[in-house]
């Protein structure tokens, strides 16, 4: 045996038990975290890829079985190596090519289409090059046919399978969406309060941990080192912060015993405490890719709803928009008149980009809500829905009809229709279905979006509702 034909040998057997631990881990990547952590950088593709199969067999399976084989031929049956490895190689390709068309990416998947080509170029002859070229063609469009297929079956299966069941009562079923669905904004919120707790006790962990990373580095003491940098940053508490603060939590206040004076020093030491620690966990995180900070905890995933839009619904901006906003809101609501001034700069931001849609969802005990939204709807009639829901939620009187009639006349309405229609209350049965809507959903609170059917509880900053919708209009954009 000649000392090259030895070397192609062992580098083929080397190969070979490359390719297990590569399609192993493949295997174990929905199964462990810190495998998964491997491939987290490239969103779900090890995890969809570890779902497909061959005849039944996962995919990563028969990896594990084929790189064995090819282990065993090295030592035991060379000849037949030639064989398997070409087969092997046609069927990698399959896999790719269905990967690829599913816009996803596997890192296990690209790392064993290295470890495969490398066997291919080591076992390759140029006498049987057309008869590798076949083989590899058979056995590509064989994978491709039969991957696709079993993806679809199972797709089809689930499709066919009756909906999850939470209960039996009486012979009558009550399934799993039926229980969920109805309180899903609440289960969301009650996600996001856990996320942010751990959230917040994660970033106080690193920064312990970077803080004294820095502090060993520049050689001082880790308290030394904080109390110079808050002198550095001059932290101060103004006397509005400490009233605003007082005012906002007064009911906190009335059984306290002592002098207001005492009590306002009090405030103030607190609120310069939280500042102080703000600028040090600030501090923190900018040294975190100095010390390769990698967060892995995971922000709960909004739950997705699909909202209807009726012929009544007023909408801004055009139908074929790449995305589209329904926001569920109050005219009483004070955060939703905060939301509504973010709202309007980023109409002017996005302009055709974005659809916005408009659904009433007056909260109970909001005296005046429900005759504004009809309001609104006979403002529309005379195409002024969007400028007379301006008047509405810039009004500083309560909106009561008086005050409803004067905002028409302010903006020009004919009044004896307005009236009319707002007398009539003509837009009462579409009123009620927007609200009947909300409460299918689960919404509990104004306002509430729907961000191309994601769900957004609250009114969030305008430079995170901004972040959101970047986010959307790059998924819109990657699956258009």
């Amino acid at each position: 045996m000649t000392e090259p034909y030895k070397s192609r040998k062992l580098l083929i057997l080397s190969l070979g038990l490359i390719g297990v631990v590569v399609a192993s881990l493949a295997g174990l990547s929905h199964r462990l975290e810190w495998v998964a952590s491997l491939c987290s950088g490239f969103g779900d593709g090890c995890r969809e890829t570890a779902e497909y199969s061959l005849f039944g067999v996962p995919v990563w399976l028969c990896g594990v079985v084929f790189y064995l084989l090819v282990s065993l031929l090295c030592v035991r049956s060379y000849g037949l190596l030639f064989w398997v490895i070409a087969v092997g190689f046609g069927m990698e390709l399959g896999l790719m090519w269905t990967m690829f068309s599913m816009k996803t990416v596997c890192v296990f998947c690209l790392a064993n289409l290295l470890v495969i080509t490398a066997l291919a170029l080591c076992s390759f002859e140029k006498a049987r090059m057309w008869q590798t070229l076949a083989v590899t063609l058979a056995a590509l469009i064989l994978s491709t046919v039969v991957i696709s297929h079993e993806k679809g079956s199972d797709a089809s299966a689930v499709g066919k399978q009756s909906p999850a069941l939470a209960a039996t009562v009486g012979g009558q079923v009550i399934t799993y969406d039926e229980l969920v669905q109805p309180v899903a904004s609440r289960i969301y919120d009650l996600q996001q309060q856990i996320y942010r707790l751990e959230r917040d006790r994660l970033d106080s962990l690193a920064a312990k941990i970077i803080l004294e990373k820095e502090a060993d580095k520049q050689g001082k003491p880790l308290q030394e080192l904080v109390k110079e940098y808050v002198a550095s940053q001059n932290v101060s508490v103004d006397d509005h912060e400490v009233e605003n603060y007082y005012a906002e939590n007064r009911a906190r206040w009335v059984d306290y015993a002592g002098s207001e004076q005492e009590l306002m020093s009090q405030i103030r030491a607190y609120l310069q405490q939280q500042k102080v620690q703000q600028k040090v966990l600030e501090y923190a995180k900018s040294l975190g890719p100095k010390y390769d900070l990698m967060v892995y905890l995971k922000e709960p995933r909004s739950p997705s709803i699909q909202v209807s839009i009726g012929k009544d619904d007023p909408v801004f901006g055009p139908e074929n928009a790449p995305l589209t906003i329904v926001e569920f809101s109050d005219y009483q609501c004070p955060a939703c008149r905060k939301n509504h001034e973010v709202v309007r700069e980023l109409k002017q931001v996005y302009k055709d980009r974005v659809k916005w849609v408009f659904k009433d969802f007056p909260m109970p005990g909001h005296k005046w809500a429900k005759g504004a939204a009809l309001a609104a709807h006979c403002a529309a009639e005379q195409g002024k829905f969007w400028q007379y829901q301006d008047l509405l939620f810039s009004s500083q009187e309560e909106l009561s009809p008086d005050r409803l009639t004067q905002l028409a006349t302010e903006l020009g309405l004919q009044l004896e229709p307005f009236s009319q229609c707002l007398n009539a209350g003509k837009f009462q049965a579409h009123l009620e279905k927007d609200i009947e809507e909300g409460k299918k959903f689960g919404l509990n609170t104004t306002p509430t979006l729907v961000i191309n059917n994601r769900l957004v509880s609250g009114a969030p900053p305008a430079d995170r509702f901004k972040q959101i919708i970047d986010e959307e209009l790059q998924k819109a954009g990657k699956n258009g």
